[in-house]
């Protein structure tokens, strides 16, 4: 076998035409101007059970090339032997070329590579086989262990349009929600164990947790064994690099690797376990237990995640945008299971200038992830907490029994869009009172003005009637909104503050409070009503919970509410069934 890129294709052809030949051959070729060779084959399944698929031959082979602009779909997975007992033989066989020390990648397919089709490199712009081309942006991507990532743009993902299951379905790019519909796993056709680049790290056989971490480059992966279990009782932070990923396999009802730190003693200074250092960093599939739920504990000042605040002269935009926190499970964090620190603790409106709220939601993600039994009786305790002028988008995450699920130190840059979470019922009592879910602090003693930046709360679900379910501390810098959600109690657990720090329960509101109309105050328990069915694909029932604005399921009914999707129809006006296989 020669070195040259013709022969390469020639083999890939040859592959994609001779499927069980090239298994037993197990080797891919290699080409001089690479760090490595061909990586595969690979199968390349979605997480909703099917297959990325470029072609089909028929039965007996050989058939014509394949052409430039054929679609790349979804099918059923071949690969066992009633699968290849068909008049048409499906092509599903991908190798892999890592092209730079980034471990970004071309995704060869039938002798052809996987691109955007037209360069449009957009949302829905489908997915084709093109002629290699070097360095184009249209055929460069990243893999991160579940997402097949545009490099160009990393907010743009491979997903099944529509996030439909048929056969035959197209591939597009799509915005990166963290749904099932745009998560893969690259399985080896020959069945040897391998990784599609050589930037995924495995813990512990590699490397203890830590180590792995602090160590890891930009496109790195660590992954941690499912089994994994580490203590760091000192609490000593872990420093995470730009564009690095930690991954866990919390998924279905499989609890995920747990880091903890227990016991840990007093902690003047409340770094964090895993402290961002860097752009472009997510944390998915792990479990992160802090030292105590025990709201009564004294002397423990402990995040589990924490995007600090920095020196901008020493770096400058050291904002460390592209933070994803997703598909965690965290909990008995002191301070707060994710702090996000901006890099302006200004508390003046008119100088800080007033980004545009929308764009701003990218800069940090916090996503379907479990937060809860963050507790203090001093003050903190809270699942999720913006200050320094911090901003977050948090979405589709399930809250119980923290002191607040949401909270924000009110500076001028400071705010939230909380959007489809799900709160829980369940709460700790702190004196006299249960304490507020969602609350933006005043910039000066607690109280305003200003009360941050701009908060958004829409579409979530608020069960607990025993308590005021938000408070804004103060007038922001921007504007408040709360629309769509759906609240068991009325529209008095909504609760302002003015410029004197007086608060003032609702149905009034200020101007710079949006309270819409679609909001659903009152509601009954949509607890008390629950469907079955198996939304995850793993074979078990799960229990299914639609609220009146998103829905959500528990896996196997022995796993905490997940965010399923965000839609508004209730549980009467539903069947449930597999209509597409």
């Amino acid at each position: 076998m020669t070195s040259s890129r013709g022969s390469q294709l020639l083999y890939l052809v040859s592959c994609a035409f001779a499927f069980e030949s090239c298994l037993s051959a197990g080797a891919a070729p290699t080409r001089p101007a690479v760090t490595g060779p061909l990586n595969g084959p690979f199968f390349v399944q979605s997480y909703i059970g099917k297959c990325l698929t470029y072609g089909t031959l028929p039965a007996a082979a050989p058939g014509p090339p394949l052409a430039s602009g054929s679609p790349v779909t979804i099918s059923d997975c071949v690969g066992t032997a009633s699968s290849r007992v068909v008049p048409q033989r499906v092509l599903q066989q991908i190798f892999v070329e890592e092209i730079n020390e980034s471990h970004e990648v071309v995704l060869h397919a039938g002798g052809k590579v996987i691109g955007i089709a037209g360069g449009f490199l957009a949302a829905q712009a489908p997915l084709e086989l093109q002629d290699y081309q070097p360095l184009s942006s249209a055929q460069t991507f990243q893999l991160d262990g579940d997402s097949i990532i545009l490099a160009r743009d990393r907010n743009l993902v491979v997903e099944v349009r529509n996030g439909r299951g048929a056969n035959g379905t197209p591939l597009v790019l799509g915005n990166r929600d963290l749904d099932d519909t745009e998560f893969w796993t690259f399985a080896t056709a020959d069945r040897v164990d391998r990784k599609p680049t050589r930037g995924f790290i495995r813990v512990p056989q590699d490397a203890s947790f830590g180590a792995a971490v602090t160590g890891a480059k930009w496109g790195d992966v660590v992954e941690v064994d499912p089994t994994y279990q580490a203590a760091y009782p000192d609490l000593e932070p872990i420093n995470v690099g730009p564009g690095v990923t930690i991954r866990g396999n919390r998924r279905f009802t499989l609890l995920g690797p747990e880091i903890s730190a227990p016991n840990t003693t007093s902690q003047p200074d409340p770094m964090g376990m895993l402290v961002i250092g860097g752009n472009d960093v997510r944390i998915t599939g792990m479990r992160l237990r802090g030292p105590t739920r025990d709201k009564d504990a004294t002397g423990l000042a402990a995040n589990g995640i924490h995007r600090p605040n920095c020196d901008l002269e020493a770096h400058p935009g050291c904002d460390w945008r592209g933070l994803i926190i997703d598909h965690n499970d965290l909990s008995d964090w002191t301070v707060a299971g994710v702090n996000i620190d901006g890099s302006n603790g200004s508390r003046d409106c008119s100088v800080t200038g007033h980004p545009d709220p929308v764009t701003r939601q990218l800069d940090v993600r916090v996503v379907r992830n479990f937060i809860h039994d963050q507790r203090n009786n001093e003050g903190s305790g809270y699942g999720i907490v913006v200050g320094s002028g911090g901003f977050a988008s948090i979405v589709g995450n399930t809250f119980l029994q923290n002191r607040h699920s949401i909270a924000g130190d009110g500076t001028a840059l400071a705010g939230y869009g909380a959007w489809f979470n799900l709160v829980l019922s369940r709460a700790t009592r702190y004196g006299c009172c249960y304490q507020q879910d969602f609350d933006m602090h005043g910039s000066r003693g607690g109280y305003g003005p200003p009360g941050g930046s701009d908060v958004e709360i829409a579409r979530n679900t608020f069960l607990g009637t025993n308590r005021d379910n938000v408070w804004l501390r103060g007038a922001p810098c921007g504007a408040d909104r709360f629309s769509q959600n759906i609240v068991r109690s009325n529209s008095d657990t909504i609760k302002w503050f003015d410029n004197g720090g007086n608060g003032h329960n609702g149905p009034s509101f200020p101007t710079w409070l949006d309270v819409t109309a679609d909001n659903s105050f009152g509601s009954g328990d949509p607890t008390q009503r629950l469907g079955v069915a198996d939304f995850d694909g793993d074979g078990k029932d799960d229990l299914f919970l639609a609220t009146g604005t998103a829905w959500y399921f528990a896996p196997a009914g022995a796993a905490e509410w997940r965010y399923l999707s965000a839609k508004a129809e209730g549980i009467d006006d539903l069947l449930f069934g597999d209509f597409d296989g």
